[in-house]
């Protein structure tokens, strides 16, 4: 057992290094970490997902600017993030009084006054369902503890209220809309960030907002 130990310690990788012994394992690498790291890396970027899906690559050579604009650069963006980022603006710009310059947002769950940069832009359907994702008949502002942690025990109450806003019709139309199948591709997601910024950026000025961002 000794000799065995022994002999998978000093077990060399192709490079030169020693290849550490796991003890909690009888499958042992053939690999020393720096090898298996920079395998990794290369399975990494010759998987068809890392082009694919709402992730951008270095081919994309696209990031944000400080006002949320996209600029040429080496480095990728997350384009599906950046479309939530400026529609979670959007949503608290839209339904917001203005309290010198403050954006303030009532809480659809429970009616209190935030801050916008203290609330959560909600969905009463997932964000996971994409055909309502960037729907405002679906969002509204809501407070972070019932967001993040009550979402679906709050869930009756956000309905009811939203229900009182928009009216039962508009309410069907939504449930309808979330039955479908909606893929967004990269390009797509760009176009809605772009979007989504501009309208953020005219509701700003025609209210006289102050960023919170």
């Amino acid at each position: 057992m000794n000799d065995m130990t022994t002999e998978t310690k000093n077990r060399l990788c192709e490079c030169g290094r020693t290849i550490p012994l796991n003890r909690f394992s009888t499958i042992q690498s053939k690999l020393c970490p720096n090898c298996t790291y920079k395998e990794a890396i290369k399975h990494r970027q010759a998987s068809p997902k890392a082009t694919g899906g709402y992730f951008g690559t270095k081919a994309d050579k696209c990031v944000i600017k400080k006002d949320g604009a996209l600029k040429q650069s080496k480095k990728g963006i997350n384009y599906l993030n950046l479309a939530d980022t400026w529609f979670s603006r959007l949503v608290r710009v839209t339904y917001c009084t203005v309290i010198d310059g403050e954006a303030i947002c009532k809480d659809i769950v429970t009616g209190k006054l935030y801050q916008a940069n203290s609330i959560d832009n909600g969905h009463l359907i997932s964000r996971a369902n994409m055909a309502t994702r960037f729907d405002l008949d679906n969002c509204r502002p809501q407070n972070r503890s019932s967001n993040r942690f009550k979402g679906e025990a709050d869930k009756p109450k956000f309905q009811q209220n939203l229900i009182s806003e928009i009216g039962q019709e508009r309410f069907d139309s939504l449930i309808e809309k979330s039955r479908s199948f909606n893929k967004i591709g990269k390009l797509e997601l760009m176009e809605l960030s772009e979007k989504f910024r501009n309208e953020v950026n005219q509701i700003i000025k025609e209210k006289s907002i102050k960023k919170w961002w």
